[in-house]
């Protein structure tokens, strides 16, 4: 039986390091690829055109032009969110029964696909 010495258990230990460092990374960069898709495709939907929209009515397209996507990087939880940038987005998320959300839907619509793709990262 071959015994396993001090080094090879540190250079096991240092690649198992790296490649989580790596997926890690890949990890990150899947959050910000759904991050700046899902803006993107809000966006696409709604349109910039006055007075046409998917979601709501355009007035003066600030609302749709300021929904950010965001990638989320503290202490151990990574993720991916959305947000408006215009003080009255908050009116178009909650307001009216949530009539015209847009965010908390479209990141529960992509969380299913999302997760796969983490899955696949971590295999």
């Amino acid at each position: 039986m071959a015994s396993i010495n001090k080094q090879s258990l540190m250079a096991v230990e240092a690649r198992m390091k790296d490649l989580m460092g790596r997926r890690t990374i890949a990890a990150k960069a899947l959050c910000s690829k759904y991050a700046l898709e899902q803006s993107l495709n809000i966006k696409k939907k709604q349109g910039t055109a006055q007075g046409a929209g998917f979601y709501w009515t355009n007035r003066t397209s600030l609302a749709i032009q300021g929904i950010r996507g965001f990638t989320i990087d503290e202490d151990d939880s990574i993720g991916f969110g959305l947000s408006h940038t215009m003080e009255y987005g908050v009116i178009l998320e909650l307001g009216k029964g949530r009539k015209y959300a847009v965010l908390e839907p479209t990141i529960k619509e992509v969380t299913p696909k999302f997760m796969e793709a983490v899955k696949r990262v971590f295999g």
